[in-house]
């Protein structure tokens, strides 16, 4: 349990990649809060993300068209975005739901499209120092 009295650690500021994120639209503050200001945990579920094997599902029931398996893993990397504060992530992991939902293809195509740029974009940012 997180001692509310006690000022807040910004010591990952200093952290280049927590940098980048924070200002890519991550909410670094409240991960490192729901992680209990454990850096190197938070780091390494952030490395860890892209992949998710929900990723992959995701991928492969869009392929075959399959809605039901495409919902289920969205709705996996949704939770886990969340968890991790990447709001650009969750914003449109949303609206890919709010598509399946809807059965509306065109927008979830260019969600999806999004998604997958995203994914890029944020390896970028993790992987260098």
């Amino acid at each position: 349990m997180c001692d509310y009295d006690q000022p807040i650690d910004r010591e990952w500021m200093k952290n280049r990649i927590l940098m980048r994120l924070s200002d890519w639209g991550a909410d670094i503050s409240g991960g490192m809060d729901r992680f209990l200001y454990d850096e190197a945990l938070y780091m390494k579920c952030l490395k860890r993300f892209p992949a998710d094997p929900a990723f992959e599902r995701l991928d492969e029931a869009v392929k075959k068209k399959d809605s039901e398996n495409a919902y289920e893993a969205a709705h996996t990397l949704k939770g886990a975005s969340g968890t991790l504060n990447l709001i650009p992530f969750y914003r449109t992991l949303s609206r890919v739901l709010k598509d399946i939902q809807g059965k509306d293809t065109a927008a979830f195509y260019l969600d999806y499209m999004k998604l997958l740029e995203q994914r890029k974009e944020y390896e970028l940012l993790i992987a260098a120092e």
